[in-house]
């Protein structure tokens, strides 16, 4: 399952972040959240969150970053200046989504149900340290979970984009189980 970073209140989707200069001319070093980094390319114009426009200039892609020059950007010190800067791109310009990807704006405050779809709280946010997507729930009576977004655990998944609030999400009642039982503190001697 893919998810891809967007804003709650807008019709942007956060797509990259400037991580700095690269070189002494001016190059910017982008981070990409995008699962193929080569789509970048395609997109134009791209956002900031005031709307500001930029058009890149990609020069390299590689997994990790994206190496673009940015016009009025002249050296180092000019584009170590716009580091921590989000771009967004409009939803409207990007692919449609195969069965099993989703944007996270679509699933973020989704009701969250055990697998007899008992409502048992709702999913707050979605953290990728790295490895993968995991998912942050808060459930009815204030206890907080994370959940790996995987299939055996996360069986169904029904986003709206409309209004996340009706959208859902199925977390297995075994794995629900595991997590919630209290430790076994007894010792065997």
């Amino acid at each position: 399952m893919t998810i891809i970073p967007a804003p709650l209140d807008s019709d942007l989707v956060y797509v990259a972040q400037i991580v700095g200069g690269h070189g002494i001319h001016g190059v910017l070093k982008i981070q990409c959240f995008l699962d193929n980094p080569h789509d970048f390319k395609l997109y134009s114009p791209i956002f900031d969150t005031s709307r500001k426009k930029y058009r890149f200039d990609v020069l390299s892609i590689t997994p990790k970053h994206i190496l673009a020059r940015l016009d009025g950007i002249h050296d180092r010190t000019e584009a170590d200046a716009l580091k921590g800067l989000k771009l967004y791109i409009e939803r409207s310009a990007l692919k449609s989504l195969s069965e099993e990807e989703y944007y996270q704006r679509d699933l973020l405050g989704a009701t969250v149900l055990n697998t007899e779809r008992e409502i048992i709280g709702k999913l707050l946010h979605i953290h990728n340290y790295g490895a993968q997507d995991i998912l942050d729930i808060s459930l009815n009576d204030g206890t907080m979970i994370l959940v790996p977004f995987q299939k055996e655990i996360v069986p169904e998944v029904s986003p709206n984009s409309d209004h996340p609030e009706k959208g859902f999400v199925i977390i297995e009642s075994a794995y629900l189980a595991s997590v919630l039982a209290p430790p076994d503190n007894s010792k065997d001697t």
